[in-house]
């Protein structure tokens, strides 16, 4: 190969010639007798230089020495074989570190964030789903949860001091729903204003509160009424429990019947027992009968006190003896005793004046089977008709 070295100005130092890179290139790559051509041009260039003559020297030996020793030069290929895989392995390993790095610093943070934020999201709708179905245990552990990731989130402590108020208020109310059930009324009511003062618009809280007034009420007017009925005091117990009824028809609507009932059916058979003849009085019981069969129509014992009042209230009305008589003995054949005894002496009055009347108009036998008949009634006093009875035994004889 042939170098041009005229072929530009030639520079002072033979090192800044064109030439001289040439060589030192076909030195790098081990073409030897190239770079022995490119240096001897550049001898011709600069003869006189020491420098120069000295490397074309080295080169030459250089030269000679790398063809005697062929396998020597195969190893230099081989070491430098083995440092490029190694550069490359270290490239690797540090573009990894780089990428760790990069992940760690820029990628990661920004995925654990978006990540975060849609965990927290998801746990904050499943609170308030919680809090609006009533679950405030499920809703408070959730939100715990939550305060792990965010231990400093105010809203998540408010939200937590607002589900243990809720946890408390439904405590409080589902505490006054059994004591109405128990019908404590003075402990319910205290229940329900312990809550209105947590929460005044908490569900039917009003309504529970204005209930459990009405009924404490009501049940004072009814243990009053109680307390007559067990002394006897009809009138007062009948007055109390319609004073109830009127007030809310449903409050122990059962209870109050059946003592509404028994208070007109006792107070029936106290005025007729007392009654005497007093015919207002009967008609006084009657109605108190009539208002017991309106509770219970088909009751057997206030239908006959019914038919026996009215049986009697005809026997102290009419003015026809014989019928009394009839509807007195047809009295005291069922019951003897019925108005106080006050039936039987009526009778026994009535037979002993129609046997007078029959003794005077010549009817012995009539006169002595009535006289007869009243001597045989449980009355007080029947010394006349056993007398008279007597006397016309006497006579017959």
């Amino acid at each position: 190969m042939s170098h041009d070295v005229t072929a530009s100005p030639k520079p002072k130092s033979p090192f800044d010639h064109p030439t001289y890179g040439e060589g030192m290139n076909y030195l790098d790559k081990g073409q030897w007798q190239k770079a022995i051509a490119a240096i001897e041009a550049l001898q011709q260039l600069y003869p006189d230089n020491v420098d120069v003559r000295d490397l074309l020297a080295e080169i030459t030996m250089r030269a000679t020495v790398a063809q005697a020793q062929p396998r020597k030069k195969a190893r230099g290929s081989a070491r430098r074989m083995v440092r490029v895989v190694m550069i490359g392995v270290l490239m690797l390993i540090v573009c990894s570190i780089i990428g760790l790095v990069a992940f760690k610093v820029w990628i990661e943070p920004t995925f654990l964030h978006e990540y975060r934020i849609r965990q927290l999201t998801e746990m904050r709708q499943a609170a308030d789903e919680a809090i609006i179905g009533g679950r405030y245990t499920e809703a408070r552990q959730t939100l715990e949860e939550m305060r792990i990731i965010l231990p400093e989130d105010a809203d998540i402590d408010e939200s937590l001091q607002r589900v243990g108020q809720l946890e408390k208020m439904s405590a409080l109310y589902n505490e006054a729903q059994k004591q109405m059930a128990a019908e404590e009324w003075a402990t319910a009511i205290e229940t329900l204003t312990a809550l209105q003062s947590l929460d005044a618009q908490y569900r039917d809280l009003a309504e529970m509160l204005a209930t459990a007034h009405e009924a404490q009420a009501l049940d004072e007017q009814f243990q009053s009424a109680e307390a007559d009925f067990a002394n006897g005091e009809w009138a007062n117990a009948i007055a109390t429990y319609e004073q109830v009824h009127q007030t809310n028809l449903t409050f122990k609507f059962e209870t109050i019947q059946t003592r509404l009932f028994d208070s007109h059916l006792n107070y029936a058979r106290e005025l007729i027992a007392s009654a005497n003849t007093d015919s207002n009085q009967v008609t006084t019981a009657l109605s108190h009968l009539s208002e017991a069969l309106m509770v219970r129509p088909v009751d057997q014992a206030a239908l006959d006190e019914r038919r026996l009042a009215e049986t009697y209230f005809t026997a102290i009305t009419t003015d026809e003896r014989d019928q009394a008589i009839d509807l007195l003995q047809a009295i005291y054949a069922e019951r003897p005793d019925y108005a106080g005894n006050a039936a039987v002496e009526l009778l026994y009055t009535n037979l002993v004046t129609r046997a007078d009347a029959n003794l005077a108009a010549g009817q012995t036998e009539i006169a002595l089977s009535d006289y007869q008949a009243a001597a045989d009634l449980f009355v007080v006093d029947s010394s006349e008709a056993q007398d008279k009875l007597a006397e016309l035994n006497a006579d017959s004889n």
